[in-house]
């Protein structure tokens, strides 16, 4: 029994210590299917490469596109709404049938009515260009 579990145990050793057979690296020109400044995107697709950047030039220039934008939406200023009253509380007499407020250049009045058709009361509205 011992003998057995020896060679078992031997045979385990030398076939783990074997050397693999080692296969030589390919050359570029055989790794390479696009001939250079271009790039294999995908198998056997190339694209141009200029800058040597590993990346797509029309990808590069999506990318530098997106970057702009992304710096003038952040760079945008932000446009403060004011806060509007309500009218119900202003008007003693009832609601005017004219608009009693001057609005912003950007802002229009409009009337808000109720269930009856009758105006409930006015707002300044943002005009969108």
């Amino acid at each position: 029994m011992k003998k057995i579990l020896f060679l078992i145990l031997t045979l385990i050793l030398l076939t783990g210590c074997t050397v693999p057979k080692q296969t030589l690296p390919k050359t570029t020109e055989e790794t390479t299917f696009c001939k250079a400044p271009y790039i294999e995107y995908q198998k056997e697709k190339c694209c141009l490469d200029q800058n040597n950047n590993g990346i797509c030039d029309d990808d590069d220039l999506i990318d530098k596109e997106m970057q702009i934008a992304e710096k003038k939406l952040n760079e945008a200023p932000v446009a403060e709404i004011p806060e509007v009253p309500e009218t119900t509380s202003l008007f003693e007499e009832g609601i005017p049938e004219e608009c009693p407020y001057i609005c912003g250049e950007e802002y229009e009045c409009k009337p808000i009515y109720n269930s009856e058709g009758k105006i409930n009361k006015w707002t300044c509205v943002y005009i969108k260009e």
